[in-house]
């Protein structure tokens, strides 16, 4: 594999894997996805447990909240692993903790954790950059999770800085 991880461009073992990456997203748990689930996110009072902050919510792969819960950079996939694990003894579906797109579920979903997150940034980059494009702030933080992404989903890497 050391040849495939050259040019992004070039043809490849790696060419044959991307689209099986976004296979296995119906997996349970599947359903609403907080999308920025985090402690702050819960809200626990007389009445029981409620979660907070759902502007940013959408119909997906569940797994998303439990990446965004033990987001890291970068991302310990060992914890997340842990926590999958930890999810289907509490009551999750086992099929939680299936491979997903041939790579391991705690891969797959921070991967896809990774490009979600870079969806966001830019959306917001786009209000609150005067130049998102050449920012050198902007450039490295999408670079730093666009490459973690391919590096989870066991593609080649971005090319040399820009």
């Amino acid at each position: 594999m050391a040849g495939d991880r050259g040019h992004p461009h070039r043809p490849g073992a790696s060419d044959r894997r991307r689209p099986a990456r976004a296979a296995g997203a119906h997996i349970p748990p599947f359903g609403m996805v907080h999308s920025g689930f985090s402690s702050a996110s819960l809200h626990i009072g007389a009445t029981g447990l409620g979660i907070l902050s759902w502007g940013r919510a959408f119909t997906g792969p569940g797994l998303l909240d439990l990446v965004a819960w033990q987001d890291t950079a970068p991302l310990e996939v060992g914890a997340v692993d842990e926590l999958i694990t930890g999810y289907v003894h509490a009551g999750g579906p086992p099929s939680a903790r299936a491979d997903r797109g041939g790579i391991p579920a705690a891969a797959w979903a921070g991967g896809w954790h990774r490009v979600v997150l870079v969806d966001r940034l830019l959306e917001r980059a786009a209000v609150w950059t005067l130049d998102p494009p050449s920012d050198p702030a902007m450039i490295q933080v999408v670079r730093r999770y666009l490459g973690e992404a391919l590096t989870l989903f066991d593609l080649p890497g971005l090319p040399g800085p820009p």
